[in-house]
């Protein structure tokens, strides 16, 4: 959907009827994970992961607990390869609470 390098456009956000979401293995510049994406309240499958930015992932800002704040229809949620910094709420806490509906977390990181 973006090419290798580029930026996932703000205005994903319109996509609200969109259910599945894979943003993995691509090397994405900016902001890697943009805060637009937790307005998709219908998504059921969310796929971030092996995102890179000339380095590490990291998903920062936005943290995963604002990320997932109302992406409560998760079903299944990939994550692997992503460093995801425990500021505050551990994200494993964030990810209990936010998603009750979570069948499947895949958070392998080498």
């Amino acid at each position: 959907m973006f090419g290798y390098g580029s930026r996932i456009p703000s205005a994903i956000e319109k996509l609200t009827n969109l259910r599945y979401l894979n943003l993995s293995y691509n090397g994405y510049s900016g902001q890697v994970v943009p805060i637009e994406i937790s307005r998709l309240a219908r998504l059921v499958i969310l796929d971030i992961s092996n995102m890179h930015d000339n380095g590490d992932p990291i998903l920062e800002s936005p943290n995963l607990s604002m990320l997932l704040l109302k992406l409560t229809a998760l079903t299944e949620l990939y994550v692997d390869g992503v460093s995801i910094p425990a500021h505050g709420t551990h994200w494993s806490q964030a990810i209990s609470s936010s998603l009750p509906n979570l069948s499947v977390l895949s958070t392998l990181y080498p």
